[in-house]
């Protein structure tokens, strides 16, 4: 029998796919195929969590699925012992009674296949990604999981303008494990200063609403947290409450120590006008080296109108000086957004810093919106003429443009 050629991982993966009787059925059939089977054959006979995974698998590709996987290969002395397990962590049978039945009944509870794939491989558990943590909520009594170090957060599914706390989330945030959070699309996440410390080293919001009362909360227990980056927020059209994000996170006293890299980037934020909000003062943070902000939380507005040609605008020496001030002298990497043509002719002044205050500076990033591209051989001369001050002092220029 000649089989078409596949590299032997396309091949795994089919395989990982079907049932074990499939894959008997299979390996009877030829040589070549039985040779192509064993492995996945007979690592499922050493090892079944790596059956828990196949599960996982099928569920993934088709999660409307009217009826279970199979879990055929769950003994009984095995269901046994992960009820009992579940019993031990969650310290409540009654919960543990309705998630068995939901697990092994025909109809099919995705919530529930999930909350036993995360006890039966917690011991191993090094990442999860949650689509939407409303329905774990009742799966969030968590075991062992020592070696999960990174939780991501999808959405939730709760209606947009009801309280919120992140009860749900919690029992995960508090896993001494846990480096890495990324959560997309929460809204009005608060903890405040009754939680202890937690172990957080990296957070990253996307298309989050909070006030700053809530972002001040939220951050509050994070006092290892060394990244926080906040992108895409949703802003309140008629409330200033929503502004001032820096100004939140420069206040935050637990931050100081540990903080080396800050990134609030509104680039691909489409809504128009965004409220104004100034650059806190970050001299203070002996440790950060990297911050992304956009041209106006920055510098602010442009403050002169110096010409007819090209609407030509330009930023104040006050308002270069204004930021050079508050940053931090460990900066290493400076990244603004949203940057228009007239950013180009203040580069020389930061740069010139880079002796007094901003020894450490190696790199100015600046990102164009698709509209600096109409100004042609203008910006470039602008270009050629920042670089030349940039090369004498050492520090690396980078213009970067959106498509």
């Amino acid at each position: 029998m000649t089989l078409p050629f596949l590299p032997k991982e396309i091949w795994g993966h089919i395989f990982c796919a079907l049932t074990t009787a499939d894959l008997l059925n299979i390996s009877l059939a030829s040589k070549p195929l039985h040779q192509l089977v064993e492995p996945t054959l007979y690592s499922e006979f050493d090892n079944y969590c790596s059956r828990f995974k196949r599960a996982v698998f099928r569920v993934s590709i088709h999660p409307n699925w009217s009826i279970l996987p199979d879990l055929s290969f769950i003994k009984s002395n095995e269901w046994i012992r992960l009820q009992h397990r579940m019993i031990a962590a969650t310290e409540n049978k009654k919960l543990c009674d309705c998630w068995l039945t939901k697990v092994t009944e025909k109809r099919f509870w995705w919530d529930a296949v999930v909350g036993f794939m995360i006890h039966a491989l917690s011991d191993n558990l090094e990442s999860l990604t949650m689509a939407n943590y409303d329905s774990l909520d009742e799966y969030s009594y968590i075991g062992e999981l020592s070696k999960l170090s990174k939780v991501e957060i999808l959405g939730s599914e709760l209606d947009f303008m009801k309280d919120y706390t992140s009860n749900k989330i919690l029992s995960y945030l508090k896993l001494r494990s846990l480096t890495h959070f990324i959560d997309h699309n929460i809204y009005r996440v608060a903890h405040g200063p009754h939680l202890p410390t937690l172990s957080i080293q990296s957070i990253a919001l996307t298309n989050c609403q909070m006030t700053n009362e809530e972002l001040r909360d939220f951050l509050w227990p994070f006092s290892n947290l060394k990244r926080l980056s906040r992108a895409n927020s949703v802003f309140s059209w008629y409330s200033s409450r929503y502004a001032g994000i820096f100004n939140v996170i420069g206040a935050t006293p637990q931050l100081q120590g540990h903080l080396e890299e800050l990134i609030v980037d509104e680039k691909d934020n489409n809504q128009r006008p965004l409220p104004q909000t100034y650059l806190s003062n970050f001299s203070h943070y002996t440790t950060l080296r990297t911050i992304v902000v956009d041209s106006t939380t920055a510098l602010g507005r442009p403050a002169a109108y110096i010409g007819e040609l090209y609407n030509e605008y330009s930023y104040g020496p006050e308002q270069v000086n204004d930021l050079l001030a508050i940053l931090p002298p460990s900066l290493e990497r400076l990244t603004i957004t949203k940057s228009q043509y007239y950013i180009l002719g203040c580069i020389s002044h930061i740069v010139s810093c880079e002796t007094t205050s901003l020894r450490k500076l190696e790199q100015v990033t600046l990102h164009f919106d698709h509209s600096a591209r109409l100004r042609g051989n203008f910006l470039r001369n602008l270009a050629n003429e920042s670089w030349k001050t940039v090369e004498e002092s050492g520090v690396y220029l980078q213009l970067k443009f959106d498509d």
